[in-house]
């Protein structure tokens, strides 16, 4: 049963592959595979590069379409109404502030969420986003290797200045469940490949730990984990023996990793620091929501607009909120929050409704790192997003434990 399942994988894979990547596809997968690195990189230079990208992918799609004669598939959803009410409090932003950086972002991603809505992603592009997820992943590495340094016994980014080390993992959440989605299509077709790719995954994650991401550890576990619960035919099992795992996981890293790298996930040092400050910034950010007009508490200060930031005295300098719900609340106040929660629960009522395990996972994944990081400034919030309110039946699937990959919207 087994290995004919796994003819007639190969046999779809071979029907997807000898398809061709049109012109807007590869710009696609260029966006896909860019994006994620211009976020943990942190450079405006590249931004602008990404951006163009996004750009030549909008256009290239658009007339590919309309030449194809290729119908819109874009519907009104909560998900829509959340970017216009943003697009709104950008124009707020705007007037008050003048047309920030990240303003000038947040417009290009939601051009691509509506492009990439009305025109999802087709079989051949998946398949070959999910083949660039290895060499993505491989390009995480060395950036760690080259940026992760020991001074004073703790573990520090060179780049740390730039960006968060937990953005740099967070940003990269749809790599990993592509890679995940790719290894478990290579484990059925090729031994030595799915080897290479779970050393690179082992690389990888190691590499989260180097760096002190507890956020992102978290974010890269709760990933991992949900897609494996969701592609068993038998859940309960398959979560006794990762509890198991992470038992013998857990007992190893504390007795054979060194301390400067251990002891910033013991629960000691957590409790410490407040979740690296997390539970003051918090605090502060809700009492100073709590002490604004009226009018504050419904519609907040606008996009990037201050409270962006917060002056704490507790650590002498200015904070973002570490929070996207917080965030959104800053921002447009209980309407943008209520939308934002809105949104989150419509893309996985989405997901589970069109049996993507692959999406399911993403979003999953991605509350849990939002609830430490203000996410909707990076690029992976627009691409979930997008890809969660284009999903349909007709789109690849995945789904416990049965790869199907249907044929795509014509």
């Amino acid at each position: 049963m087994n290995a004919s399942r796994a003819r007639m994988l190969r046999c779809e894979l071979k029907a997807v592959n000898r398809k061709r990547l049109s012109l807007s596809g590869v710009f696609l997968v260029l966006s896909f595979f860019v994006l994620p690195i211009d976020a943990y990189l942190g450079s405006q230079g590249l931004s602008f590069v990404t951006i163009g990208i996004l750009v030549l992918f909008m256009i290239s799609r658009i007339v590919e379409c309309f030449i194809k004669g290729r119908p819109i598939k874009f519907k009104l959803n909560i998900v829509v109404a959340y970017m216009v009410y943003n697009i709104i409090l950008v124009g707020n932003g705007m007037l008050k502030i003048g047309l920030s950086y990240n303003n000038l972002l947040f417009l290009s991603m939601v051009c691509f969420f509506i492009v990439f809505a009305c025109w999802p992603a087709t079989e051949k592009e998946i398949q070959t986003i999910a083949s660039a997820s290895v060499l993505q992943m491989i390009v995480f590495i060395l950036i760690c290797v080259r940026y992760a340094t020991v001074s004073g016994g703790s573990i520090y980014m060179g780049i740390r200045d730039m960006v968060d080390p937990n953005y740099l993992v967070t940003n990269s959440l749809l790599m990993i469940v592509f890679f995940l989605y790719k290894f478990q299509q290579t484990i059925r077709n090729s031994v030595i490949y799915a080897i290479v790719q779970a050393i690179i995954l082992c690389a990888y994650i190691g590499c989260i730990v180097f760096i002190g991401s507890r956020g992102g550890l978290l974010t890269v576990c709760a990933v991992i984990i949900v897609y494996m619960l969701l592609q068993t035919r038998k859940p309960l099992r398959t979560f006794i023996v990762l509890v198991v795992i992470g038992i013998i996981g857990v007992i190893v890293f504390f007795n054979a990793v060194p301390s400067y790298i251990t002891e910033r996930f013991t629960l000691e040092h957590i409790l410490q620091d407040g979740g690296s400050g997390r539970l003051t910034i918090w605090s502060n950010y809700l009492s100073y929501y709590a002490d604004q007009m009226p009018s504050f508490w419904i519609f907040g200060a606008g996009r990037d607009v201050p409270p962006t930031e917060i002056y704490l005295v507790e650590f002498g300098r200015e904070y973002y909120s570490h929070n996207l719900f917080i965030k959104a609340l800053m921002e447009g106040g209980v309407i943008g929050i209520a939308l934002l929660i809105g949104s989150m629960v419509y893309l996985l009522r989405n997901g589970i409704k069109n049996k993507n395990g692959l999406f399911v996972a993403a979003l999953i994944a991605f509350v849990v790192g939002a609830m430490f990081l203000d996410l909707d400034n990076m690029r992976i919030f627009y691409i979930i997003a997008a890809f969660g309110v284009s999903l349909s039946r007709a789109n690849m699937r995945v789904w416990k434990g049965n790869i199907s990959l249907r044929s795509a919207v014509k």
